[in-house]
């Protein structure tokens, strides 16, 4: 049996490696922006005039800024229209303070909650992911889990995760949450998730043609050409 040197057994196994790691690399969905969806609304729509572009601005006129505002209650999510994009799209993002103060309410009439704040993202040089900090009622159980957690050191356990499955339930969306100090839990949303189910209830929208997230290329945000919009 031919027997190969050790060196070319090395050099086939990282070949092995690097095939496969491409492999991964163009089956990965390319990365989009967060909160941000790109709309191409139906020719017959109320916002398709209201999308055509005027010379030298991209900046969305009031009518179509007044009909984005009122998908909101219809989406369940509050979105703006951020800028007009090319042929005729728009490019949406989602409002996340006012979001996160919805859902704020929502967590607040849980009889275990004492408080809920709303922790906005931060300036542009100091990032800080956008989430909700929740306290619980003196004396109760979860109170009791959350010191025991930052006494011990501890984000999460068995336990947080329970209370974080039930928070999803109520928000019907993928969270995260930990142990912020020995009263307070994060509870951050997984944003990547809400882009991409309002992207898909905005594409069964009889008046609009097509909705996907705003891909990115390089470090500019734009309309990917290699994924086909979701319909």
């Amino acid at each position: 049996m031919l027997q190969l040197p050790a060196k070319a057994l090395t050099l086939i196994f990282v070949a092995g490696l690097l095939v496969d790691a491409r492999a991964q690399e163009k089956s990965a969905p390319p990365p989009f922006v967060p909160g941000e969806v790109i709309v191409k609304f139906s020719a017959k729509s109320k916002a398709s005039e209201s999308s055509a572009a005027k010379a030298g601005s991209n900046e969305p006129g009031p009518a179509l800024v007044s009909y984005v505002h009122s998908l909101s209650s219809e989406l369940g999510v509050p979105v703006q229209a951020k800028r007009l994009g090319s042929g005729g799209t728009v490019i949406l993002a989602i409002d996340q303070s006012g979001l996160l103060s919805l859902w704020a309410e929502r967590l607040r009439v849980d009889s275990a909650v004492k408080e809920v704040r709303v922790m906005p993202s931060g300036l542009p040089d100091r990032p800080i992911r956008p989430a909700i900090q929740v306290q619980f009622v003196e004396g109760s159980a979860e109170e009791k889990l959350v010191g025991k957690l930052a006494a011990d050191r501890k984000q999460t356990s068995s336990e947080l995760e329970a209370i974080k499955d039930k928070f999803e339930k109520r928000l019907g969306c993928p969270l995260t949450v930990s142990v912020s100090d020995a009263t307070w839990i994060q509870v951050v949303p997984d944003f990547n998730s809400i882009t991409q189910d309002l992207a898909k209830q905005l594409a069964k929208r009889p008046d609009v043609e097509y909705a996907q997230p705003n891909f990115m290329r390089g470090r500019m945000a734009s309309t990917s050409q290699d994924s086909p919009p979701i319909r």
